[in-house]
């Protein structure tokens, strides 16, 4: 009798125990509301549900790629990881719909190689599609340019150390980011070059029957035909490599 009235009252303390442990659990979380979300969003702050829900959107995404496509049939990418106490930011250099890109030096890095950091904006992150969308790109960058290796295509230098979800679940600025090579020009920008040098040039006749006005119209076919010939090596590279997105 005594035996089963002491078991008795184990099961009922470690019940209370769940009980409580459980309230502070449930105390401890944001209450997910309208006015919740409206005060979030008006102090730029990240729900931390949000937070978790994106970190584990990510990981299924990142499953998702290395099962379906035929480019990551060997696993993940082996990628150079990053201490965030590693990087130095520097100078805005542009922005997406998602993230901003900024210049960089890596500790144990010469400083003379130019680098750039890419991270999500803080009010991508406030809202929950935004920040499972942003996310995901990021993360989906990372993996591509981690498998892809060809002189024409920007070279990933290394992202952040820990695991993709546990990183995007922080929330914190920079939380999750991506360190690659800077891109000096785009195709755009050097498309607009070219026609703005087009467009400055002399229309005089006898001006464009000299030799050195024809020379320099050589060259920069020249240059024009190295573009498309690098362009179109890197649609071969892409070809040979077979895979199927996902």
């Amino acid at each position: 009798m005594t035996d089963t009235i002491q078991h008795t009252q184990q099961l009922s303390s470690l019940k209370d125990r769940e009980n409580n442990e459980q309230c502070v659990v449930i105390s401890s979380t944001c209450e997910e509301s309208e006015h919740c979300r409206a005060r979030c969003a008006a102090y730029g702050k990240v729900c931390p549900r949000h937070a978790r829900a994106a970190g584990k959107a990510v990981c299924k995404r990142v499953q998702n790629i290395l099962s379906d496509s035929c480019l990551f049939a060997s696993g993940e990418p082996s990628f150079h990881r990053l201490e965030r106490s590693d990087i130095a930011r520097g100078k805005r250099l542009g922005e997406g719909g998602f993230s901003l890109v900024e210049t960089c030096e890596v500790v144990g890095v010469d400083p003379t190689k130019k680098l750039a950091i890419k991270y999500l904006k803080r009010p991508i992150m406030v809202q929950l599609e935004t920040f499972v969308c942003g996310a995901s790109d990021l993360v989906n960058e990372a993996l591509f340019l981690g498998r892809l290796n060809h002189p024409n295509i920007i070279q990933l230098y290394g992202i952040t150390e820990g695991d993709f979800e546990q990183n995007v679940s922080t929330a914190r600025d920079a939380g999750f980011f991506i360190v690659l090579d800077q891109l000096v020009e785009t195709l755009d920008q050097r498309l607009d070059n070219w026609l703005a040098h087009t467009q400055s040039l002399s229309s005089n006749i006898f001006r464009r029957m000299s030799k050195s006005y024809k020379r320099a119209q050589r060259m920069a076919l020249m240059q024009r035909l190295e573009v498309a010939r690098d362009i179109a090596k890197v649609m071969q590279y892409l070809h040979s490599l077979d895979y199927s997105l996902p």
